[in-house]
Protein backbone atom coordinates (compact mmCIF):
# COMPACT_ATOMS: atom_id res chain seq x y z
CA UNK A 1 0.00 0.00 0.00
CA UNK A 2 3.07 2.09 0.73
CA UNK A 3 4.44 1.92 -2.84
CA UNK A 4 0.69 2.09 -4.12
CA UNK A 5 -0.03 5.10 -2.57
CA UNK A 6 3.16 6.95 -3.67
CA UNK A 7 3.17 6.14 -6.87
CA UNK A 8 -0.40 7.12 -7.57
CA UNK A 9 -1.09 11.26 -7.62
CA UNK A 10 -0.76 14.48 -9.85
CA UNK A 11 1.47 12.67 -12.01
CA UNK A 12 -2.22 10.75 -13.23
CA UNK A 13 -3.34 14.00 -14.39
CA UNK A 14 -0.85 14.51 -17.35
CA UNK A 15 -1.04 10.76 -18.68
CA UNK A 16 -4.04 11.49 -21.03
CA UNK A 17 -2.70 14.88 -22.43
CA UNK A 18 0.93 13.14 -22.98
CA UNK A 19 -0.11 10.22 -24.90
CA UNK A 20 -3.29 11.74 -26.54
CA UNK A 21 -1.22 11.87 -29.59
CA UNK A 22 0.16 8.61 -29.52
CA UNK A 23 -2.53 6.13 -30.11
CA UNK A 24 -3.53 4.00 -27.19
CA UNK A 25 -1.78 0.95 -28.28
CA UNK A 26 1.88 2.66 -27.74
CA UNK A 27 -0.19 4.53 -25.01
CA UNK A 28 -0.54 1.32 -23.07
CA UNK A 29 3.53 0.04 -24.20
CA UNK A 30 4.54 3.17 -22.54
CA UNK A 31 2.71 2.78 -19.54
CA UNK A 32 3.88 -0.63 -19.00
CA UNK A 33 7.80 -0.13 -20.19
CA UNK A 34 7.68 2.32 -17.38
CA UNK A 35 5.81 0.18 -14.66
CA UNK A 36 8.69 -2.58 -15.96
CA UNK A 37 11.56 0.46 -15.22
CA UNK A 38 9.68 1.65 -12.21
CA UNK A 39 10.19 -1.98 -10.68
CA UNK A 40 13.65 -2.59 -11.85
CA UNK A 41 15.24 0.65 -10.77
CA UNK A 42 13.06 0.46 -7.37
CA UNK A 43 14.41 -3.19 -6.98
CA UNK A 44 18.21 -1.63 -7.37
CA UNK A 45 17.51 0.72 -5.05
CA UNK A 46 16.27 -1.88 -2.58
CA UNK A 47 19.56 -4.12 -2.95
CA UNK A 48 21.72 -1.35 -2.59
CA UNK A 49 19.59 -0.44 0.76
CA UNK A 50 20.15 -3.62 2.00
CA UNK A 51 23.44 -4.05 1.62
CA UNK A 52 24.05 -0.84 3.24
CA UNK A 53 22.15 -1.89 6.51
CA UNK A 54 23.99 -4.94 6.97
CA UNK A 55 27.86 -3.17 6.18
CA UNK A 56 26.11 -0.34 9.01
CA UNK A 57 25.06 -3.19 11.05
CA UNK A 58 21.84 -0.44 12.18
CA UNK A 59 17.91 -1.81 11.95
CA UNK A 60 17.05 1.87 11.09
CA UNK A 61 16.89 3.18 7.36
CA UNK A 62 19.05 4.79 5.17
CA UNK A 63 19.10 7.79 2.89
CA UNK A 64 19.91 7.91 -0.64
CA UNK A 65 22.44 10.39 0.10
CA UNK A 66 24.36 7.69 2.65
CA UNK A 67 23.37 4.28 -0.06
CA UNK A 68 25.45 7.34 -2.81
CA UNK A 69 28.19 7.86 -0.02
CA UNK A 70 28.63 4.38 0.64
CA UNK A 71 28.95 3.16 -3.24
CA UNK A 72 29.58 6.24 -5.54
CA UNK A 73 31.94 8.96 -3.33
CA UNK A 74 31.69 12.05 -2.03
CA UNK A 75 30.64 13.04 -5.63
CA UNK A 76 27.93 10.70 -5.91
CA UNK A 77 26.03 12.08 -2.51
CA UNK A 78 26.49 15.75 -4.22
CA UNK A 79 25.00 14.49 -7.73
CA UNK A 80 21.74 12.88 -5.27
CA UNK A 81 21.27 15.82 -3.14
CA UNK A 82 20.97 18.39 -6.19
CA UNK A 83 18.62 16.30 -8.33
CA UNK A 84 17.05 16.41 -5.00
CA UNK A 85 16.35 19.42 -4.44
CA UNK A 86 15.79 19.75 -8.28
CA UNK A 87 12.93 17.59 -8.31
CA UNK A 88 11.11 18.49 -5.15
CA UNK A 89 10.94 22.57 -5.99
CA UNK A 90 9.71 21.79 -9.71
CA UNK A 91 6.91 19.09 -8.50
CA UNK A 92 6.17 21.99 -6.04
CA UNK A 93 5.37 24.62 -8.81
CA UNK A 94 3.69 22.23 -10.70
CA UNK A 95 1.25 21.39 -8.09
CA UNK A 96 0.88 24.85 -7.01
CA UNK A 97 0.04 26.20 -10.18
CA UNK A 98 -2.23 23.24 -11.00
CA UNK A 99 -4.39 24.03 -8.01
CA UNK A 100 -4.45 27.15 -8.47
CA UNK A 101 -5.86 27.04 -12.23
CA UNK A 102 -8.03 24.30 -11.16
CA UNK A 103 -9.37 26.33 -7.92
CA UNK A 104 -9.91 29.29 -10.39
CA UNK A 105 -12.34 26.89 -12.85
CA UNK A 106 -14.22 26.00 -9.68
CA UNK A 107 -15.03 28.64 -8.11
CA UNK A 108 -14.87 31.04 -11.43
CA UNK A 109 -11.86 33.29 -10.49
CA UNK A 110 -10.92 33.65 -13.75
CA UNK A 111 -14.24 35.57 -14.67
CA UNK A 112 -13.20 38.01 -12.30
CA UNK A 113 -9.38 39.38 -13.26
CA UNK A 114 -6.00 38.21 -13.28
CA UNK A 115 -5.56 39.62 -9.57
CA UNK A 116 -8.85 38.08 -8.10
CA UNK A 117 -7.26 34.92 -9.72
CA UNK A 118 -3.79 34.88 -8.01
CA UNK A 119 -5.77 34.12 -4.37
CA UNK A 120 -6.26 30.92 -5.43
CA UNK A 121 -2.58 28.95 -5.61
CA UNK A 122 -2.12 31.60 -2.32
CA UNK A 123 -5.00 29.99 -0.82
CA UNK A 124 -3.66 26.41 -1.70
CA UNK A 125 -0.30 27.17 -0.57
CA UNK A 126 -1.91 28.64 2.95
CA UNK A 127 -4.07 26.02 3.50
CA UNK A 128 -2.27 22.96 2.75
CA UNK A 129 0.88 23.86 3.25
CA UNK A 130 -0.34 25.71 6.80
CA UNK A 131 -1.27 22.49 7.67
CA UNK A 132 2.19 20.34 6.78
CA UNK A 133 2.84 23.25 9.09
CA UNK A 134 1.24 23.35 12.15
CA UNK A 135 -0.66 20.19 12.74
CA UNK A 136 1.10 17.41 14.72
CA UNK A 137 2.20 14.01 12.49
CA UNK A 138 -1.35 12.21 13.91
CA UNK A 139 -3.28 15.08 12.58
CA UNK A 140 -1.82 15.12 9.42
CA UNK A 141 -1.73 11.68 8.98
CA UNK A 142 -5.62 11.78 9.28
CA UNK A 143 -5.84 14.57 6.96
CA UNK A 144 -3.44 12.92 4.32
CA UNK A 145 -5.73 9.46 4.82
CA UNK A 146 -8.78 11.36 4.26
CA UNK A 147 -7.62 13.15 0.96
CA UNK A 148 -6.20 10.19 -0.42
CA UNK A 149 -10.08 8.32 0.55
CA UNK A 150 -11.21 11.30 -1.86
CA UNK A 151 -8.87 10.70 -4.44
CA UNK A 152 -10.45 7.04 -4.85
CA UNK A 153 -14.02 7.85 -4.26
CA UNK A 154 -13.76 10.82 -6.82
CA UNK A 155 -11.75 8.54 -9.60
CA UNK A 156 -14.79 6.11 -9.42
CA UNK A 157 -17.36 8.07 -9.50
CA UNK A 158 -15.52 10.11 -12.81
CA UNK A 159 -14.76 6.96 -14.42
CA UNK A 160 -18.17 5.51 -14.09
CA UNK A 161 -19.76 9.84 -15.61
CA UNK A 162 -17.22 9.50 -18.13
CA UNK A 163 -17.74 5.88 -19.22
CA UNK A 164 -21.09 7.40 -21.30
CA UNK A 165 -18.71 9.41 -23.16
CA UNK A 166 -16.89 6.60 -24.47
CA UNK A 167 -17.04 6.45 -28.09
CA UNK A 168 -17.38 2.60 -28.95
CA UNK A 169 -17.90 3.08 -32.83
CA UNK A 170 -14.65 5.12 -33.44
CA UNK A 171 -13.35 2.16 -30.92
CA UNK A 172 -11.37 0.43 -33.45
CA UNK A 173 -9.64 3.63 -35.61
CA UNK A 174 -8.55 4.81 -32.35
CA UNK A 175 -6.99 1.09 -31.43
CA UNK A 176 -5.40 0.91 -34.61
CA UNK A 177 -3.62 4.28 -34.78
CA UNK A 178 -0.18 4.06 -33.64
CA UNK A 179 1.80 6.97 -33.61
CA UNK A 180 5.00 5.66 -31.70
CA UNK A 181 6.98 8.64 -33.48
CA UNK A 182 5.63 11.13 -31.28
CA UNK A 183 5.54 8.59 -27.60
CA UNK A 184 9.30 10.09 -26.57
CA UNK A 185 8.36 13.15 -25.74
CA UNK A 186 5.50 11.75 -23.00
CA UNK A 187 8.17 9.07 -21.57
CA UNK A 188 9.19 12.02 -18.90
CA UNK A 189 5.33 12.34 -17.62
CA UNK A 190 5.09 8.43 -18.00
CA UNK A 191 7.98 7.72 -15.88
CA UNK A 192 7.09 10.69 -13.30
CA UNK A 193 3.77 8.92 -12.75
CA UNK A 194 5.18 5.66 -11.24
CA UNK A 195 7.72 7.41 -9.38
CA UNK A 196 7.72 5.39 -5.44
CA UNK A 197 11.00 4.64 -5.17
CA UNK A 198 12.09 7.65 -2.67
CA UNK A 199 10.43 5.29 -0.36
CA UNK A 200 12.01 1.85 -0.86
CA UNK A 201 14.76 2.90 1.86
CA UNK A 202 11.82 2.73 4.06
CA UNK A 203 10.17 -0.21 3.08
CA UNK A 204 13.65 -2.21 3.47
CA UNK A 205 13.79 -1.89 6.80
CA UNK A 206 10.10 -2.19 7.62
CA UNK A 207 10.67 -5.35 6.22
CA UNK A 208 13.77 -6.30 7.95
CA UNK A 209 16.06 -6.88 4.43
CA UNK A 210 13.56 -9.60 3.49
CA UNK A 211 13.95 -9.97 0.21
CA UNK A 212 11.28 -12.03 -1.24
CA UNK A 213 8.69 -9.67 0.88
CA UNK A 214 10.70 -6.64 -0.66
CA UNK A 215 9.91 -7.81 -4.02
CA UNK A 216 6.36 -8.87 -3.86
CA UNK A 217 5.80 -5.24 -2.01
CA UNK A 218 7.42 -3.27 -5.21
CA UNK A 219 6.22 -5.65 -7.59
CA UNK A 220 2.30 -6.14 -6.30
CA UNK A 221 2.47 -2.66 -5.09
CA UNK A 222 3.29 -1.02 -8.80
CA UNK A 223 0.59 -3.06 -10.46
CA UNK A 224 -1.80 -0.90 -8.80
CA UNK A 225 -0.78 2.04 -10.28
CA UNK A 226 -0.30 0.52 -13.52
CA UNK A 227 -4.20 -0.76 -13.62
CA UNK A 228 -5.33 2.60 -12.26
CA UNK A 229 -3.32 4.62 -15.28
CA UNK A 230 -4.33 2.19 -17.86
CA UNK A 231 -8.14 2.38 -16.64
CA UNK A 232 -7.68 6.11 -16.93
CA UNK A 233 -5.65 6.64 -19.76
CA UNK A 234 -8.05 4.35 -21.79
CA UNK A 235 -11.46 5.58 -20.69
CA UNK A 236 -10.33 9.24 -21.00
CA UNK A 237 -8.88 8.56 -24.60
CA UNK A 238 -11.47 6.69 -25.81
CA UNK A 239 -14.77 9.30 -24.09
CA UNK A 240 -11.81 12.55 -26.05
CA UNK A 241 -11.94 10.43 -29.15
CA UNK A 242 -15.44 11.90 -30.30
CA UNK A 243 -14.75 15.32 -29.28
CA UNK A 244 -12.67 15.77 -32.36
CA UNK A 245 -15.24 18.52 -33.48
CA UNK A 246 -16.16 20.15 -30.32
CA UNK A 247 -14.30 23.55 -29.78
CA UNK A 248 -12.51 23.20 -32.96
CA UNK A 249 -10.21 20.32 -31.66
CA UNK A 250 -8.01 18.69 -33.90
CA UNK A 251 -7.64 15.47 -34.10
CA UNK A 252 -5.26 12.88 -35.87
CA UNK A 253 -6.00 9.46 -37.25
CA UNK A 254 -8.98 8.97 -34.00
CA UNK A 255 -7.23 10.53 -31.00
CA UNK A 256 -6.66 14.07 -30.26
CA UNK A 257 -3.49 15.73 -30.82
CA UNK A 258 -0.85 15.81 -28.49
CA UNK A 259 -1.26 19.55 -27.43
CA UNK A 260 -4.63 18.92 -26.54
CA UNK A 261 -5.34 18.18 -23.38
CA UNK A 262 -8.46 15.80 -23.40
CA UNK A 263 -9.56 16.37 -19.44
CA UNK A 264 -9.98 19.86 -20.52
CA UNK A 265 -12.18 18.87 -23.71
CA UNK A 266 -14.70 16.64 -21.59
CA UNK A 267 -14.67 19.21 -18.64
CA UNK A 268 -16.83 21.06 -21.68
CA UNK A 269 -18.77 18.18 -22.04
CA UNK A 270 -20.94 18.81 -18.79
CA UNK A 271 -21.23 20.32 -15.64
CA UNK A 272 -20.93 17.06 -13.51
CA UNK A 273 -17.65 16.11 -15.66
CA UNK A 274 -16.54 19.42 -14.88
CA UNK A 275 -17.07 18.86 -11.27
CA UNK A 276 -15.82 15.58 -10.90
CA UNK A 277 -12.17 16.46 -13.04
CA UNK A 278 -11.91 19.58 -10.63
CA UNK A 279 -12.18 17.84 -7.77
CA UNK A 280 -10.26 14.66 -8.37
CA UNK A 281 -7.46 17.15 -10.11
CA UNK A 282 -7.31 19.13 -6.92
CA UNK A 283 -7.45 15.88 -4.14
CA UNK A 284 -4.48 13.91 -6.17
CA UNK A 285 -2.44 17.87 -6.14
CA UNK A 286 -3.12 17.64 -2.60
CA UNK A 287 -1.78 14.52 -1.59
CA UNK A 288 1.06 14.86 -4.02
CA UNK A 289 2.00 18.36 -2.50
CA UNK A 290 2.03 17.03 1.09
CA UNK A 291 4.44 14.86 0.35
CA UNK A 292 7.18 16.60 -1.41
CA UNK A 293 6.56 19.66 1.11
CA UNK A 294 7.54 16.90 3.68
CA UNK A 295 10.32 15.18 1.99
CA UNK A 296 11.85 18.38 1.39
CA UNK A 297 11.22 19.79 4.79
CA UNK A 298 12.99 16.76 6.49
CA UNK A 299 16.03 17.43 3.24
CA UNK A 300 16.38 21.08 4.66
CA UNK A 301 16.20 20.46 8.08
CA UNK A 302 19.11 17.41 7.18
CA UNK A 303 21.22 19.86 5.51
CA UNK A 304 20.39 22.79 7.81
CA UNK A 305 21.20 20.17 10.82
CA UNK A 306 17.91 21.72 12.49
CA UNK A 307 15.79 20.18 14.75
CA UNK A 308 12.10 20.12 13.33
CA UNK A 309 11.13 22.57 16.83
CA UNK A 310 14.02 24.45 16.22
CA UNK A 311 14.42 24.80 12.40
CA UNK A 312 10.31 24.84 11.44
CA UNK A 313 10.18 28.48 11.35
CA UNK A 314 12.70 28.91 8.84
CA UNK A 315 12.33 25.77 6.80
CA UNK A 316 8.90 25.84 5.56
CA UNK A 317 8.99 29.51 4.21
CA UNK A 318 11.89 28.05 2.26
CA UNK A 319 9.70 24.98 1.02
CA UNK A 320 6.53 26.77 0.44
CA UNK A 321 7.17 29.98 -0.46
CA UNK A 322 9.54 29.93 -4.01
CA UNK A 323 6.99 27.51 -5.24
CA UNK A 324 4.52 29.66 -5.15
CA UNK A 325 6.46 32.81 -6.54
CA UNK A 326 7.29 30.76 -9.43
CA UNK A 327 3.86 29.44 -9.85
CA UNK A 328 2.33 33.09 -9.06
CA UNK A 329 4.47 33.85 -12.49
CA UNK A 330 4.00 30.96 -14.45
CA UNK A 331 0.19 29.63 -14.18
CA UNK A 332 0.33 27.33 -16.80
CA UNK A 333 3.31 25.84 -16.08
CA UNK A 334 2.21 22.41 -14.69
CA UNK A 335 2.51 19.76 -17.94
CA UNK A 336 5.69 21.29 -18.73
CA UNK A 337 7.01 21.11 -15.10
CA UNK A 338 6.14 17.85 -14.98
CA UNK A 339 8.11 17.07 -18.40
CA UNK A 340 11.18 18.83 -16.81
CA UNK A 341 11.16 16.95 -13.75
CA UNK A 342 10.63 13.73 -15.39
CA UNK A 343 13.21 14.19 -17.25
CA UNK A 344 16.21 15.62 -15.21
CA UNK A 345 14.79 14.61 -12.02
CA UNK A 346 13.20 11.16 -12.26
CA UNK A 347 15.48 9.67 -14.86
CA UNK A 348 18.55 10.68 -13.24
CA UNK A 349 18.31 10.39 -9.54
CA UNK A 350 15.82 6.89 -9.80
CA UNK A 351 16.86 5.85 -13.08
CA UNK A 352 20.75 6.69 -13.82
CA UNK A 353 21.91 6.61 -9.96
CA UNK A 354 20.36 3.47 -9.19
CA UNK A 355 22.37 1.71 -12.01
CA UNK A 356 25.38 3.21 -10.51
CA UNK A 357 25.37 2.24 -7.38
CA UNK A 358 24.30 -1.26 -8.37
CA UNK A 359 26.83 -1.48 -10.94
CA UNK A 360 29.58 -0.32 -8.15
CA UNK A 361 28.04 -2.79 -5.75
CA UNK A 362 28.49 -5.38 -7.58
CA UNK A 363 31.70 -5.14 -9.70
CA UNK A 364 33.73 -2.85 -8.12
CA UNK A 365 37.28 -4.34 -8.03
CA UNK A 366 37.42 -3.32 -3.95
CA UNK A 367 34.27 -5.38 -3.25
CA UNK A 368 33.45 -8.70 -2.17
CA UNK A 369 30.47 -9.46 -4.08
CA UNK A 370 30.00 -13.05 -3.18
CA UNK A 371 28.43 -12.20 -0.08
CA UNK A 372 26.48 -8.98 -1.38
CA UNK A 373 22.33 -9.53 -1.89
CA UNK A 374 21.10 -9.28 -5.07
CA UNK A 375 17.16 -8.44 -6.25
CA UNK A 376 17.67 -6.73 -9.79
CA UNK A 377 17.83 -9.71 -12.30
CA UNK A 378 19.83 -9.85 -15.65
CA UNK A 379 23.21 -8.97 -14.37
CA UNK A 380 24.78 -6.67 -16.26
CA UNK A 381 22.56 -6.77 -19.32
CA UNK A 382 19.96 -5.30 -17.34
CA UNK A 383 21.72 -2.90 -15.90
CA UNK A 384 23.20 -1.53 -18.96
CA UNK A 385 19.25 -1.57 -20.40
CA UNK A 386 18.14 0.75 -17.71
CA UNK A 387 21.07 3.06 -18.06
CA UNK A 388 20.80 3.58 -21.34
CA UNK A 389 17.20 3.80 -21.79
CA UNK A 390 17.43 6.75 -19.26
CA UNK A 391 20.06 8.47 -20.57
CA UNK A 392 18.42 8.25 -23.78
CA UNK A 393 15.68 9.88 -22.78
CA UNK A 394 17.49 12.21 -20.91
CA UNK A 395 19.24 13.23 -24.19
CA UNK A 396 16.73 13.17 -26.77
CA UNK A 397 14.64 15.90 -24.25
CA UNK A 398 17.83 18.08 -24.27
CA UNK A 399 18.62 17.62 -27.48
CA UNK A 400 14.83 17.93 -29.21
CA UNK A 401 15.86 15.05 -31.50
Amino acid sequence: MLVAGTAVGAGILALPQALAGAGLVPAAASITGAAVFSILTGLAVAEVSINTLCELGGGSGVSLGSMATRTLGPAGSTAVQVTYLLLHYTLLVAYTAKAGSTISDMVGLDEVGQVAAFGAPVAFTLVIGGLCAIATPKQLDKANVTLVAGVIVSFVFLLASVAPSVDLSNATTVVETAHWDVLTRSLPVVALSFVFQNVVPVITSQLEGDRRKIRSAIVGGISVPWAMFMLWTVTILLASSGLRDMDGLAAVDGTLGADIDPLAALRSTSATNALLIDAFSLLAVSTSYIGFVLGLKEFLLESLDMTEERGRVIVYPLVLFPPLAAALAFPSLFYAALEFAGTYGVLSLFGIIPVLMTWSERYSEDEVTLTKFRLVPGGKLVLTMLGVTSVGIIADQALGL
